[in-house]
């Protein structure tokens, strides 16, 4: 085969096979901790919900700060119970991560620091805010983008313990957790730690299993090899050698 009729099987064969190529989990994410924050989950109180996620597929990163890298690596960024509002440069990148499709986690407890709930949540583009207002209880869940999948949780109720309460956004529950889209991303914010040892439950879990699958950006999800895409290229390649073999003969 001449290099010309070569290079073009190979070609032909290359675009059969990246829609069904080699490499990543088309279901994993990356989480990352700010390591302001005074819960993330690598604490020990959080160990449940760090073990469901990497029983998913998904990646834990350990605790840091806020820099380009680490967020541009992540689908998801946890900042749980903040002891300080990060500097404008660090606003910028969050608030650039969740323009670009990222998820910012805020969880909130009771007593907290407004102004330094706020001013964070102001500074990366959102309008949910934190009350003074103290919440208690919850109500079951309705349909929602983030109720029925990869889990059906609809109906279900989830776990709290005392919080502040929010405003601002979209209600997820009737209290705890809200959401706000920014650009590509998302913003949720809750009101108490749901993800915390004590409290925890299957229903939970899956919230949080649901919100961290939604964050992953299906342009980069690559499916499994498929033995189809194996036939179609071999089935290529070897009509190619025929044709040429028939032109010799010609």
């Amino acid at each position: 085969m001449r290099r010309g009729g070569f290079c073009v099987a190979v070609f032909l064969a290359a675009i059969l096979l990246v829609p069904f190529g080699v490499a990543g989990d088309a279901h994993a994410g990356v989480i990352a901790n700010w390591d302001a924050s005074s819960r993330s989950w690598n604490n020990s109180h959080m160990t449940k919900i760090k073990t469901a996620m990497q029983d998913a597929g998904h990646r834990v990163d350990n605790d840091g700060a806020i820099g380009g890298a680490s967020v541009k690596m992540s689908s998801v960024y946890l900042i749980g119970e903040p002891t300080a509002t990060p500097t404008a440069a660090e606003l910028a990148l969050l608030r650039q991560f969740v323009k670009d499709g990222g998820m910012i986690f805020v969880f909130g407890d009771t007593g907290i620091d407004l102004p330094t709930y706020n001013n964070l949540l102001a500074g990366i583009g959102s309008t949910i805010a934190f009350t003074t207002t103290t919440i208690g209880t919850t109500s079951a869940l309705p349909n929602g983008q983030f109720t029925q999948k990869p889990w059906n949780i609809s109906g279900s109720t989830l776990s709290v313990t005392s919080g502040n309460g929010t405003t601002g956004g979209t209600l997820i529950d009737n209290n705890y957790v809200r959401f706000e889209q920014i650009g590509a991303g998302y913003v949720v914010v809750f009101g108490d730690r749901i993800d915390h040892n004590d409290v925890i439950s299957d229903t939970n879990t899956k919230l949080l299993l649901n919100l961290v699958s939604f964050a992953i950006v299906p342009a980069v999800q690559i499916p499994a090899v498929s033995q189809m895409g194996l036939v179609l290229a071999s089935l290529l390649l070897a009509g190619l050698g025929a044709a040429r073999l028939a032109r010799r003969r010609r």
